[in-house]
């Protein structure tokens, strides 16, 4: 799995990347996703693998970006090194392309779960096509607390 996560070569970058080769449930095609951090518990990953390999995709949504030629992780980092070397369809959610650079910056940038929760709020403010987002964030703040 090591040489799997590899730091992002982007300059002023200090995101890890990992290549895929699958979509997401809704036919967005994954081959290349920046994580905010690299996975940190390998045991976390190969258990997930193997319960994705009989049961399809395991846990909540990754929330994701449209970095253009990639996408980047807001969550799900362990998940997503998990089907790295499978076809599992990603169950995935999207911060919406139209979102103001300064939220998606602050969204982005954010140093744990609450804040990235509390960007998210923000940014949602005024927004329906964001409830899905919101949900999905609070969940991984549930998770993982």
């Amino acid at each position: 799995m090591g040489s799997a996560v590899r730091p992002s070569k982007r300059e002023n970058d200090m995101t890890y990347q990992i290549d895929l080769r699958t979509s997401t449930s809704d036919g967005v095609d994954l081959r290349s996703v920046h994580l905010p951090h690299a996975p940190v518990d390998p045991d976390k990953i190969a258990r997930i693998a193997e319960a994705m390999q009989t049961k399809g995709w395991q846990g909540r949504p990754v929330i994701l970006v449209d970095g253009g030629d990639h996408a980047i992780a807001i969550t799900g980092v362990h998940r997503l090194c998990a089907v790295i070397n499978s076809e599992t369809e990603v169950e995935a959610v999207w911060i919406p392309a139209d979102l103001d650079e300064a939220h998606m910056a602050a969204i982005i940038d954010a140093n744990d779960d609450d804040d990235r929760l509390a960007a998210i709020i923000e940014a949602a403010e005024g927004r329906d096509d964001m409830d899905g987002i919101v949900a999905a964030m609070q969940a991984e703040v549930e998770a993982n607390a």
